[in-house]
């Protein structure tokens, strides 16, 4: 667990053992990897596990900032594309009982056919869910191969959580000041 965390054995065994305090960092590292939540960490309170549509959510929100302006307009014209799809078939949905002239069968033909529309309705969805998840897992591939940790926290707290750079030094502590943070952050992006 140690190594997920980015701590030493030694100080893990420090903070089990109650000898050290956990620091900010390692609270966030552990929010982040195991999806527990930070108030209940730090004092007991709430639910113990974060919601994963929060943490799904952040985590899009951190891939796409790590896309160049190239794929991020390609990422765009796709969602673009889902969300234009989704609103025709709503709107499809919408004039299905308005159609006349079509032969109408017995109840059980009715039922077969809408729960045919819906099959094929869910295994379009399940298409581009599926196309949703490669590009996520693309995504968070790029993430992780970010070595330094101090920067995927500095990423993750200036692009998902939207930290002012004071805000973002002082969540990470160690003395880092706000021109600290964003130095470094700018020194790795322009390495890239």
């Amino acid at each position: 667990m140690q190594k997920k965390i980015n701590i030493s054995r030694s100080n893990f065994a420090n903070i089990e053992n109650g000898n050290i305090n956990l620091t900010e960092r390692v609270i966030n590292d552990i929010s982040r990897t195991f999806l527990v939540n930070k108030e209940w960490i730090l004092d007991g309170n709430g639910e113990i596990f974060v919601d994963w549509n929060d943490i799904l959510t952040s985590k899009i929100l951190s891939l796409y900032q790590k896309l160049n302006s190239k794929n991020k307009k390609y990422l765009k014209g796709y969602i673009d594309r889902l969300i234009d799809e989704q609103n025709n078939m709503a709107t499809l949905k919408n004039y299905r009982t308005e159609i006349t002239g079509m032969p109408y069968g017995t109840e059980v033909a009715d039922r077969v056919g809408k729960y045919a529309a819906q099959i094929a309705d869910l295994i379009k969805l399940k298409d581009n869910l599926k196309k949703c998840i490669d590009e996520l897992n693309k995504l968070d591939g790029y993430i992780q191969s970010v070595d330094d940790s101090l920067i995927r926290q500095i990423i993750m707290y200036r692009f998902i959580c939207c930290f002012s750079w004071i805000k973002i030094a002082c969540n990470i502590g160690g003395g880092n000041t706000a021109d600290g943070v964003r130095i470094k952050l700018a020194r790795f992006i322009n390495r890239c």
